[in-house]
């Protein structure tokens, strides 16, 4: 049975110390010859059953077989639990059942418990190493050396320091955090973010430990040492969270620890109380007895949680999303409200180009023409945006000489095309002067500007030449993501630090229940509080500026957490990629966890229940009981793996 079934340190799993310094193929011979004991244990038990059975000695035979094959094992930590007074330690109690089994003459039945005790071990241990191999592979992606710039042999990685050199080759495994210095190249970053297609890298781009270089070939300076790496900070949390117990797990194993001694001592209520009270033989009841010892072992209970929530776990480390225990699966499946900060978490961060308003007869295209020429020369996001929008617009950028940033206000420059040299690009006082402008233009500016959008006012001499506004990026599923989880019955709330009735506007092109706008970090961290007077609610941000607000909520999950060290710490779930619709399939997958959860613990209890019952009432049987008990055992590893292969 698993660890967890018994009190001790050691490994309750006797196949597996067996079989350990065997390679697989032993391991299935192993695994194939317990089936055929069980199968001939099976067809011999139904031959007693109708008498065909040729020879007596046959049951002997296949016990002894069984016995001397493995089963001494089991007999041998049972001796040793009995004298360190280890009484609910689950081989001491198979080794009682068989030896009861023995007793009664029941050979058949003695080499079906160990041959499916067994076997029950090795379907437990399949369902653990499953449920756990996508935790294994972000071991298997981190290199344990690397080729450094200057050195001949690859240098282990603990010995690389921050700011060494690295050689990429292509074809290889990135190893360390970094930046590239040299080269250009595809980097397949699915391990670490979960996004299937590869990224551009060039001089300048960040690159993460763990992600595999394509085509290309780079020289890339490290910035992180192996411990402090995005990979090594995944591993560590992943692991952890592998060891966190969810509410629900520690109650089920609260329960095991008095599950176990209860049944042994009803066991022997029913050895040699119905003798005693003349209700039957003790024969009888001691094989009523037995049944009940096989049943003992909660091993199907126990792993109905931790199998289904290593699988959660696991499904989300594929999709690139870090789940730091158990629980919060747990507490996210109760959550009825969802808030989303607003910048950079329901927007790109990015501002792109909304409107270009002319004022007076000059046309969109020499406005953007002017305007790409000018913040051509300017490192600021919002040039970048400009000259961004006349390329895609395909504009032929005009050029400009005596180029001058005013820190605040905007950038003059004379243009060498148009007809008036002096053009001014920036806020409307610097870009008008002294100019009086009419009242629709300033009516427009501040019509954009309380739709949430950002003006770049033109000049050209003394006239205004036209408007161009800016909007920071809405992320083009955040109202499908809006929709989807109003659907599954959430309310989704924004929190924001921008104007009450831009945020306001912002929701309702969403489709959020509500949005607030003009809170501080701290005016955030005091309306999630309000809402959870209501109901639990998960907070979703970038987990820097709205740190507060996500420490205060039930779950705290933080978008776009790759390479931010701070994101990861202040979170509870940390999505690695950007992509919204995360947040709709970790809450479905939460719920689709907690009914697995729940469906393997309503077939273990009511399979235990069931031959409890019979047991009671005379009419339980030794090889349906083991059956049941294995039988169950599977039913609960596969259902919990089916989690890994959710299509959610």
């Amino acid at each position: 049975c698993c660890s967890s079934c018994s009190s001790h340190k050691e490994r309750s799993n006797p196949s597996k110390d067996i079989e350990k310094k065997k390679d697989w193929k032993k391991k299935k011979l192993f695994i194939w010859g317990l089936g055929l004991i069980s199968a001939v244990a099976i067809l011999f038990e139904i031959l007693e059953i109708f008498d065909f059975l040729p020879h007596p000695w046959l049951p002997i035979l296949l016990f002894m077989v069984t016995f001397f094959s493995f089963g001494w094992f089991l007999f041998w930590r049972g001796v040793q639990s009995l004298f360190a007074f280890r009484f609910h330690d689950i081989r001491l109690l198979m080794s009682l059942a068989v030896g009861g089994a023995v007793y009664l003459g029941s050979w058949t039945e003695g080499a079906l418990i160990l041959s499916l005790y067994f076997l029950g071990e090795e379907i437990e241990d399949f369902g653990v190493q499953k449920s756990e191999s996508a935790l294994a592979k972000l071991v298997e992606a981190m290199p344990e050396d690397a080729e450094v710039k200057g050195i001949d042999k690859p240098v282990p990685l603990e010995e690389i320091k921050i700011g060494d050199i690295l050689v990429i080759r292509p074809g290889t495994t990135i190893p360390l955090d970094g930046k590239v210095v040299e080269g250009s190249s595809w980097v397949d970053e699915s391990a670490i973010t979960g996004e299937p297609f590869p990224k551009a890298k060039e001089p300048g781009s960040l690159v993460y430990g763990g992600t595999s270089n394509q085509n290309g070939y780079l020289e890339v300076e490290v910035t992180k040492t192996s411990k402090e790496g995005t990979l090594g900070k995944i591993q560590e949390i992943v692991f952890e969270a592998a060891e966190t117990k969810s509410p629900s797990q520690r109650t089920i194993e609260r329960f095991a620890q008095y599950y176990t001694p209860a049944v042994v001592l009803l066991a022997l209520g029913i050895v040699f109380l119905p003798p005693y009270l003349n209700k039957g033989s003790f024969t009888f009841w001691l094989y009523q007895g037995v049944t009940l010892l096989l049943i003992s072992c909660p091993c199907a209970l126990v792993l109905s949680t931790p199998l289904a929530v290593f699988a959660a776990i696991g499904f989300a480390t594929k999709k690139g999303v870090l789940i730091k225990g158990g629980k919060y699966i747990e507490f996210l499946s109760q959550v009825k409200a969802i808030c989303f900060d607003k910048t950079r978490t329901l927007t790109t961060g990015e501002l792109e180009v909304t409107d270009i308003i002319e004022l007076g007869e000059h046309s969109k295209e020499e406005i953007l023409a002017c305007a790409g020429g000018m913040e051509s020369f300017s490192e600021h996001p919002l040039a970048k945006s400009v000259v961004h929008e006349a390329q895609k617009a395909k504009v032929e950028i005009h050029s400009f000489e005596n180029f001058e940033a005013v820190p605040g206000k905007g950038v003059k420059g004379e243009c060498l095309v148009c007809d008036q040299k002096g053009h001014r690009l920036g806020t409307l006082p610097f870009a008008a002067g002294d100019m009086s402008l009419p009242l629709e233009w300033k009516s427009k500016i501040e019509e954009l500007a309380k739709e949430g959008k950002t003006t770049l006012v033109m000049s050209e001499g003394d006239q205004l030449k036209g408007i161009i506004a800016l909007q920071d990026r809405i992320r083009p599923e955040a109202p499908e993501v809006m929709e989807e989880l109003k659907r599954m019955g959430l309310q989704v709330f924004i929190l924001s630090g921008d104007h009450p009735e831009v945020t306001e506007r912002f929701g309702k092109k969403i489709g959020a229940n509500q949005a607030f706008g003009g809170l501080l970090p701290q005016d955030k961290e005091e309306k999630v509080r309000t809402l959870e007077q209501r109901f639990r609610v998960a907070m979703v941000g970038d987990g820097i500026n709205d740190a507060p607000a996500m420490k205060r909520a039930t779950v705290a999950i933080a978008m776009g957490a790759v390479g931010s060290d701070l994101a990861i710490e202040n979170s509870d779930i940390a999505l690695m990629n950007e992509n919204l619709h995360l947040v709709p399939l970790l809450y479905r997958l939460s719920k689709k966890t907690l009914r697995t959860i729940r469906i393997n613990l309503g077939l273990a209890i009511g399979v235990k229940l069931l031959f409890l019952i019979l047991a009671l009432l005379g009419m339980s049987h030794i090889g349906l009981a083991i059956l049941s008990d294995v039988g169950i055992t599977l039913v609960v590893v596969l259902n919990s793996l089916s989690l890994l292969t959710w299509k959610g």
